[in-house]
């Protein structure tokens, strides 16, 4: 008998209640810390007051669910002058504390299956070596003796750290399905959340709310010849994420409710002005369609938008009779394209600057180039802190070419994975779709990072790597289950 396909629509939501409550008192008390906080000291006491509770009423499992699932809204903070700081980098050392804390109370050893992947046990081990020669170890001692918050370029390899732990910690939380069910769930529902109030906020002329809100989450205002476009970063990625859930999770239940969310998706990444996640749209659209068997309808898309933006590109007439607020996407193959005829901190200079150090220190990389009097200060500033706007360049520039070459071992690899799990899994399963929506995502995110993206791929890069461990672990778990059903 045939199996229909697992949809978010065929599910009672009367059990997600708690953990919705759960996400609210997440979200306020972060906004409130945000509000109040002044020294990053007080920041991780009021954490470990916040949280330990959280711990005792809830699984700690559902916890770290919640918090990722929410993990791509920035609660930012703003220490010694030092923006860049969010919540995450204080939580995820705390969870690690927690999953730690259990196995020592419950006797449990903390086994990860799978383990750490050699090739990306050999990225991070250059890391660390970079961390060391760079920095020295006396220096690396004392900050972490003294629970100082990490500056300069010790912030930078602080932000990996980060990355791997949740890496490593995601197996230990997404054990079941449930766990995928209740992650999909909350992101959706804070996807859907952010476009609506950040609409609402454009609409009120509502800039900014608390003091250290982040750069995406300000309304930005672009002047576009006599026009202004206000411009919400976090929107982009929000409509990506809704847009991805909606056409894996729910278009084959209902084709009205879809429609209404691609709406609302595609409503919020052009107001985002983001022209990675508009890309990414298209692509996750053409991903999804190759992968379902449609090859030709998923080569025609691409395809077409490319002809398109060129032929506009090629004829500036067209762009200034089109709406302001499409004027970013419409110029990305423009001569007007603001990201490549301005002066200041663009993109090419960033590329340059990152060639540059790559040419002279190609086995290596650096964090420095010999002509700084060349660039301005936030093109210096940004390449140096590990971020080109490419992953790929800037991975090559801070580490050198062989271990961009490891990295992209590893990233060949698990994508290679979840495409053996997305066609070895049940179709009709929740696993199934699953693997799709991280095939999908983690694809993506390898033709984005040609526009976006810092030194070793970022924290959404290094989650998607833990979630296909998980989704591995489950898959192994239902065939020994079956074995064990047979005999």
């Amino acid at each position: 008998m045939f199996e229909k396909p697992f949809t978010l629509l065929d599910t009672n939501y009367s059990n997600l209640i708690p953990s919705l409550i759960i996400v609210v008192v997440i979200i306020s008390g972060s906004l409130i810390i945000s509000y109040f906080i002044i020294h990053a000291e007080l920041l991780i006491i009021l954490l470990f007051l916040f949280i330990l509770p959280l711990f005792f009423i809830v699984r700690i499992e559902k916890l770290f669910i919640c918090f990722i699932a929410l993990s791509f809204i920035p609660f930012e903070f703003t220490f010694g002058g030092v923006e860049g700081w969010e919540i995450k980098d204080f939580l995820i050392p705390i969870f690690l504390l927690l999953f730690v804390g259990r196995s020592v109370i419950k006797k449990e050893a903390l086994n990860r299956n799978p383990r750490f992947s050699f090739p990306l046990l050999l990225f991070l081990l250059i890391v660390l070596v970079h961390l060391i020669t760079l920095e020295g170890l006396p220096k690396i001692i004392k900050t972490f003796l003294s629970f100082a918050i990490p500056a300069g370029g010790l912030r930078f390899f602080y932000s990996i750290l980060i990355c791997s732990i949740v890496y490593y910690l995601i197996p230990f939380a997404f054990k079941k399905e449930s766990h995928i069910e209740l992650f999909l769930k909350l992101l959706g529902g804070a996807c859907i959340f952010l476009i609506i109030f950040s609409f609402i906020r454009i609409y009120l002329g509502i800039g900014t709310i608390f003091p250290n809100e982040a750069y995406s989450t300000i309304i930005h205002y672009v002047s576009i010849g006599e026009s202004s476009v206000p411009r919400v970063g976090i929107m982009g990625v929000a409509g990506y994420f809704l847009f991805t859930i909606s056409l894996i999770f729910v278009k084959s239940r209902s084709n009205i409710l879809f429609l209404f969310l691609t709406i609302i998706s595609i409503a919020a990444v052009v107001q985002s002005g983001g022209r990675a996640m508009f890309l990414g749209l298209v692509f996750a659209t053409s991903l999804y369609l190759y992968l379902s068997g449609k090859k030709f309808k998923a080569a025609i898309l691409p395809v077409g938008l490319f002809l398109v933006l060129l032929f506009i590109g090629m004829n500036p007439k067209i762009i200034n009779r089109t709406p302001p607020i499409l004027y970013r996407y419409l110029t990305i193959f423009s001569s007007e394209n603001p990201s490549f005829n301005q002066d200041g901190n663009t993109r090419s200079a960033m590329v340059n600057m990152s060639w540059e150090i790559i040419s002279k220190n190609p086995l290596w990389g650096a964090r420095s180039v010999d002509s700084e009097w060349k660039y301005n200060r936030g093109t210096f500033d940004n390449v140096i802190r590990g971020s080109a706007h490419n992953a790929y360049l800037a991975t090559a520039a801070t580490f050198g070419l062989p271990a961009l070459a490891i990295w992209l071992i590893v990233a060949v690899s698990y994508f290679k994975k979840i495409i053996y799990l997305y066609r070895k899994t049940n179709p009709a399963s929740l696993l199934n779709n699953f693997c799709l929506f991280l095939a999908v995502l983690l694809g993506v995110l390898f033709l984005t990072f040609f526009l976006e993206g810092g030194a070793g791929g970022g924290f959404k890069y290094f989650m998607y790597l833990g979630l296909i461990d998980s989704a591995w672990n489950m898959f192994k778990k239902n065939q020994t289950q079956m074995i064990n059903h047979i005999n």
